[in-house]
């Protein structure tokens, strides 16, 4: 029947019917929109997608008729999106589709636990039913009712495990449970479903046994995991009369099977449609184990010779069986041997005419790869091979290669070749490596010797952690595109000068001087032929970025980094632990760089300055002088980060307003950095980083640095010294600036320097202070000025014990906001003076108000005028000190009607709700309430049935009554589609 299929859809494809998808990675295959127009035309009776017939109600009259539906999943569904298909009886197919999936949610999309069983209830005539990616718990024992249900799909849900009434399902012919990691058993009436083609259980971690009868499914083409029971392993036998079996198998615990001749019954070899076979023991080996039952399993086991993948994982038998490496596999392209930990010796693999990919891992007693590896003489070995890799091999250390005999060379198809984690390996690498394209050891202390001689098709080369491996430079290298050099002291360069013709990127960490010296020589002295050969080919000639690191003896810059790398656009230097500055003042303009466009500094506890300076006033004129003859290649850049610079200078270069190309400065962990040059930021400034810099006492001291900046994004992080951010007489934020980021900063004590200063920031967007304790007050904001914080959106002040008061002008002034977080700022008493009725904020979406400390003054807020709001999140306070009151809301009017989400938060002695909360909030989608713990009831009779989460937090009186199947009111919030109840005392 899939046979058959499949030739149909072939032939539609053939005739554009469909057609392949080139962009969307949800679809294989797309319909094209005439052809789509049509197929709705045509099946408009019978078949129709849910948004439509919500949106057009007149469709709906002929719902009786229709036989075929679909709908795009939301995260959050209740019953009312699916009381249309209480008139649909005759529904065939029910197939929900999803085309994106947000990680915030466990479970991907949230369903009522009602509509399951609803839905069962009535469209008993279902084919088709898709419950995917729905965060159901359970399936309803009435789904054995459904005795015409031919495919069921429960893949990523949250399913523990299966009804038993399921096994009376007979006509189904696909289960599908993908992904469903919870669950822990199937039915152990399964086998009954004798038409039963498909059952996918892949990464179904939790199940650990099959039930028995399997067998009976002897029309099962797809079974992704056989589970071997606990019962002596006689389950295995059942996978005897499976002969259709197709695609992929996976046998896991096999270490269950004790008596081979088990094994034996099973009759893969009679499996010829298997294309992928995975064959597990546990990876947790005991002395209950035996390595010979293990052998002889293994050696019972062998497949059909079609097989053209096979991946064994966990095996500790001695050795291999014959069948492994066997040339009458000659479909076999795909092979992996992971955690093989008993054996000594791997079996020919060399003789598989076919093989592409061979992985090895984990094969911990294995000391020598000889010529068994390679199989008998008188054949090429691995004549198709191109992915060779070797991982975490303990014991490894001598592989044998053949070394120069040309007439057995059995890697010369091989394009991805990596070693890793093999400690005791000594002896060289092949060294005839034709089509390599990617080469990385790494974690090889003892690899010594030299690398491959001509590796003409190497594109990206990568050595980590090898101290005693040295490198002859090949003669040929001209499509080496990645060059990355790490940890390897004794690591030295030698050899052609033109063979490095397509190197575009240098990362070389822990290396000798000479060795970087040598490999930038290279490139830089290429023959102009050359570049203007590889020009006309696809092959890009010049180096972009250039990394360096650990590099010892390394105080400056040496003319040869820099010389000839025209095109250079990044720097990194990491860990150089000597360098004391880039260049010289006399090396600036020689080594022009006009494409350089970012650098990074990082742990260079010497470094006292970007590039030298004179710092007496009878230089000026030279500095003048230096810029007029050519700027030199630092102030070209664009972005520069400076990181854990312990003796970076008290000053930055006071060059640094010339830079005239820097859009972004990033600096951290610089502990001497004590302020920024009198001269200022350049005007090309957008944004300002600067993180954990102790000394650092304010950003801009001098007027000239406000009035010429244009500066966007500021964001200060753990800066305990910083006391203001404007430390001159009369100077003030920079007007351009729209973001404004303040965290952990524990001495700042105001914005600007003089109290009752003001701000004009007409693009400020976004204020975001946090955790700062000294500050007090925030400067005046003009409130009379129209244009003055007119784009304001946000405003999030957390944390800020000794905030006194905001300013009118902050919020008068802030028609715009959208956000307001005011939460943890104990000496805050009010809002802002005039502010009693916030009611022209009518923009605002979302408020957080910590109240406790405002009872008073809660009353007249005003919040039902709100008219825009959203989001409220109203929290007390966590200490017994401000306790607010018994009954919510406090202030017992209503809230506005467009609330979504309502989160009560730390209302220690809130009892009750009132009879009125609910009464105009429909709209309402979001109820949390946290840490209430004296709240005993809810009135769930009145909630509005727009909510769709319900989160209970840490309200031990309410919790228990809402839990679900058990709860006094779970009757009642059945139809919501998440109802969490929390017990921890943590925000979630």
């Amino acid at each position: 029947m899939e046979d058959i299929g499949g030739e149909y859809f072939r032939e539609l494809l053939s005739r554009s019917f469909f057609q392949p998808s080139s962009t969307d990675k949800s679809s294989k295959f797309v319909m094209h929109d005439l052809i789509n127009d049509l197929a709705q035309v045509v099946a408009r009776d019978t078949c129709f997608r849910l948004e439509d017939r919500l949106k057009y109600q007149e469709q709906c009259k002929n719902i009786k008729k229709a036989r075929h539906s679909s709908y795009m999943q939301e995260y959050f569904e209740g019953m009312k999106k699916f009381e249309i298909f209480d008139k649909a009886t005759h529904l065939r197919t029910f197939l929900p589709f999803s085309l994106e999936f947000d990680s915030d949610f466990d479970s991907d999309f949230c369903l009522a636990s009602n509509v399951p069983r609803n839905l069962l209830l009535k469209l008993r005539r279902l084919r088709v039913l898709n419950m995917s990616r729905y965060c159901i718990t359970e399936v309803p024992n009435s789904i054995g009712d459904l005795k015409h249900l031919r495919y069921l799909n429960l893949s990523h849900t949250s399913i523990e495990e299966l009804p038993e009434s399921l096994g009376s399902l007979y006509n189904l012919q696909t289960l599908m449970l993908r992904e469903c990691e919870k669950l822990k058993k199937l039915p152990s009436d399964l086998g009954n479903l004798i038409d039963l083609r498909h059952l996918d259980t892949t990464n179904a971690h939790s199940l650990d046994e099959m039930p028995l009868g399997i067998g009976k499914l002897v029309n099962l083409h797809t079974l992704s995991n056989f589970i071997v029971t606990k019962n002596n392993g006689l389950g295995i036998r059942e996978l005897g009369n499976l002969i259709y079996l197709r695609g992929k198998l996976c046998l896991s615990g096999l270490q269950k099977v004790v008596v081979p001749l088990d094994a034996r019954e099973a009759n893969l070899n009679d499996k010829k449609g298997l294309d992928v076979l995975s064959m597990e023991w546990s990876v947790n080996s005991d002395d209950s184990r035996d390595g010979r039952v293990e052998t002889e399993v293994l050696d019972m086991l062998q497949p059909h010779k079609n097989l053209k993948e096979l991946h064994i994982k966990g095996y500790l038998g001695t050795g291999f069986p014959t069948w492994i490496g066997d040339p009458l596999f000659s479909n076999m392209a795909d092979l992996s041997l992971d955690n093989c930990g008993n054996c000594a010796s791997l079996p020919p693999l060399g003789q598989l005419p076919s093989l592409k990919k061979l992985y090895i891992i984990g094969m911990r007693v294995l000391k020598y790869v000889g010529c068994e590896f390679y199989g008998q003489g008188g054949v090429q070995p691995f004549p198709l091979l191109e992915t060779l890799s070797f991982k975490n091999m303990l014991e490894w250390e001598d592989w044998y290669t053949f070394g120069d005999h040309k007439e057995v060379q059995p890697f010369t198809r091989v394009k991805y070749l990596s070693i890793i984690e093999c400690p005791k390996l000594f002896k060289m690498l092949p060294i005839d490596l034709p089509c390599l394209n990617s080469l990385e050891i790494r974690d090889c202390p003892k690899l010594c010797g030299v690398m491959p001689k001509d590796l003409p098709c190497l594109n990206n080369l990568e050595i980590r952690d090898c101290p005693k491996l040295c490198w002859m430079m090949p003669k040929d290298l001209r499509c080496l595109n990645d060059l990355e050099i790490s940890k390897c002291p004794q690591f030295l360069v030698e050899g052609s000068s033109n063979s490095l013709t397509s190197l575009t990127s240098i990362d070389m960490n822990d290396v000798p001087l000479t060795s970087l010296e040598a490999v930038l020589e290279m490139r830089s002295t290429v023959d102009d032929e050359v570049i203007s050969a590889n020009a006309k080919s696809k092959h890009p000639s010049s180096i972009t970025s250039l990394s360096i690191g650990m590099i010892k003896t390394l105080e400056l810059l040496p003319k040869w980094v820099t010389h000839g790398l025209m095109e250079v656009e990044r720097l990194n230097i990491t860990r150089c632990e000597e360098l004391k500055t880039l260049w010289k003042n006399e090396a600036r303009v020689q080594h022009s760089l006009p494409a350089f466009r970012r650098l990074r500094i990082e742990d260079c506890p010497q470094l006292v300055s970007l590039f030298e300076e004179d710092e007496d006033e009878e230089n000026e004129g030279q500095h003048q002088q230096q810029q007029e003859d050519g700027l030199p290649s630092i102030v070209r850049l664009e972005h520069l980060m400076i990181i854990n610079c312990e003796k970076l200078l008290d000053k930055l270069p006071q060059l640094l307003h010339t830079f005239t190309f820097l859009r972004e400065l990033y600096v951290c962990q610089c502990p001497s950095l004590v302020s920024f040059p009198e001269t200022g930021f350049p005007c090309t400034l957008k944004r300002l980083r600067i993180y954990r810099c102790e000394a650092l006492q304010s950003l801009f001291g001098w007027i000239t640095q406000i009035n010429d900046n244009n500066l966007e994004e500021l964001d200060v992080e753990n800066c305990p010294s910083l006391t203001c951010l404007i430390s001159c007489r009369g100077g003030g934020l920079p007007p351009t600036l729209k973001q404004l980021w303040i965290r952990w900063c524990e001495r700042l004590e105001a914005l600007l320097v003089e109290e009752g200063m003001e701000i004009n920031c007409p693009s400020l967007e976004s204020v975001e202070i946090l955790d700062c304790d000294g500050l007090k007050y925030l400067p005046d904001a003009l409130p009379n000025n129209n244009n003055n914080l007119r784009n304001l959106s946000r405003l999030y002040l957390y944390g800020c014990d000794n905030l006194e008061y905001i300013p009118e002008g902050w919020l008068h002034s802030a028609t715009n906001l959208t956000e307001l977080n005011i939460r943890g700022c104990k000496k805050l008493k009010a809002l802002p003076h005039g502010l009693q009725s916030i009611n022209y904020l009518t923009s605002l979406q979302e408020l957080y108000l910590n109240i406790s400390q405002w009872n008073n003054n809660f009353k007249k807020i005003g919040l039902h005028n709100l008219s825009s709001l959203q989001r409220l999140f109203i929290s007390g306070e966590e200490e017994e000190e401000h306790p607010v009151g018994s009954s919510f809301p406090i202030d017992g009017k209503l809230l506005p009607t467009s609330l979504i989400s309502l989160r009560i938060s730390h209302f220690r002695n809130l009892e009750k709700l009132s009879s009125k909360l609910f009464q105009n909030l429909a709209s309402l989608e979001f109820l949390h309430f946290w840490c209430c713990p004296r709240l005993k009831s809810l009135r769930v009779q009145r909630l509005p049935p727009s909510l769709k989460r319900l989160w209970i937090d840490s309200c031990p009186r309410l919790g228990g009554k809402c839990e679900k199947g058990k709860g006094k009111y779970w009757p009642h919030l059945a139809h919501i589609p998440q109802v969490g109840v929390f017990d921890d005392d943590s925000e979630s």
